[in-house]
């Protein structure tokens, strides 16, 4: 199913050391859904610890919440200062992975906002 765009970000992570070093890319893409809804979909490739990719959605989004979203490792999604208005949608976006020896590390943190309302009513 097609949904319109509404904004995408991306954000370069690296942590860890040596033989521990993990860098992940993700990419959050904020788009419109059917009837008034609004989601985002997620591409996460990593490398280092361990290689992979990771990516789907769309997860709804409508207001301020915390989502884990992945049980092992653990991943949890927070969605805070969410405003939706007519026309428009903010809110901004923190990603935390407890990864393997090196604990709880945030992969992602930026507001996703933009115009919306092209195709129904955002």
């Amino acid at each position: 199913m097609s949904h319109a765009l509404i904004d995408k970000k991306s954000e370069k992570t690296s942590f860890g050391f040596l033989t521990m070093k993990a860098n992940v890319d993700t990419t959050l893409t904020l788009v419109e859904m059917e009837a008034g809804q609004v989601g985002v979909l997620y591409e996460a490739v990593f490398s280092g610890i361990k290689d992979g990719r990771v990516n789907g959605g769309p997860l709804v989004i409508s207001k301020n919440t915390t989502k884990q979203v992945n049980d092992s490792p653990e991943v949890n999604v927070i969605v805070s200062n969410f405003d939706k208005q007519a026309d428009a949608v903010a809110m901004h976006i923190t990603i935390t992975v407890d990864v393997p020896m090196l604990g709880k590390q945030t992969i992602y943190n930026q507001t996703l906002a933009g115009k919306c309302g092209t195709s129904v009513s955002c």
